[in-house]
């Protein structure tokens, strides 16, 4: 893991805001999902409250890799760094907070794939946690969580059939949310 440079924060911001304007978009376009409400300006909620044909309100947190990870692979020996994604323990809270029918979305950029993690994928995958240091005016840690994107739901390359598949994980994730049986793999169906 190596520090982050001022190129990294320009890589990570430059298709930020484009990107959520897709998403949102395709939200409006998209018959499997309506868009309730749009937060990507907000720390404090997830990115988007949207709505399917058997959920009233699901949220929905959009994040995107946007270039390869160096240094990161001996925190997640098992995962190719090509797989690996990053995500902020505060974002993964979020999620967990917002409740059952909450989605991460996510959109790797170098490999131009859509990836779709329910909250109870999150919390059942393998992960590792880092705490990495923070340069600033005062000394501070964030909290990392280092997840594999096979773990997730495969949605492909393009909006308009992501976001679909994105509404039927929702009602998806509903329907099977108070049953017995163990959660399935988003890949197989079947528990792991």
């Amino acid at each position: 893991m190596r520090d982050r440079r001022p190129s990294d924060w320009i890589a990570d911001l430059t298709g930020r805001h484009e990107l959520e304007q897709q998403v949102a978009g395709e939200f409006e376009a998209n018959p499997a999902v309506r868009l309730l409400e749009t937060n990507t300006n907000r720390y404090d909620r997830l990115d988007y409250s949207v709505a399917t044909t058997s959920v009233t309100a699901a949220g929905v947190e959009l994040k995107a890799k946007w270039q390869p990870y160096r240094g990161w692979g001996h925190h997640r020996p098992d995962v190719d760094q090509a797989d690996l994604f990053i995500l902020d323990e505060l974002a993964l809270r979020r999620i967990v907070t917002d409740g059952t029918n909450s989605h991460l979305l996510i959109y790797d950029h170098p490999m131009r794939r859509w990836v779709i993690f329910g909250v109870a994928d999150l919390i059942l995958a393998p992960k590792a946690r880092i705490a990495r240091q923070l340069q600033g005016r005062r000394p501070t840690t964030k909290g990392k969580v280092l997840i594999d994107l096979r773990d997730g739901l495969q949605a492909g390359q393009d909006l308009p059939t992501v976001i679909t598949r994105l509404g039927a994980a929702i009602n998806d994730t509903d329907r099977r949310w108070p049953q017995v049986e163990p959660w399935p793999a988003p890949q197989t169906g079947a528990a792991s």
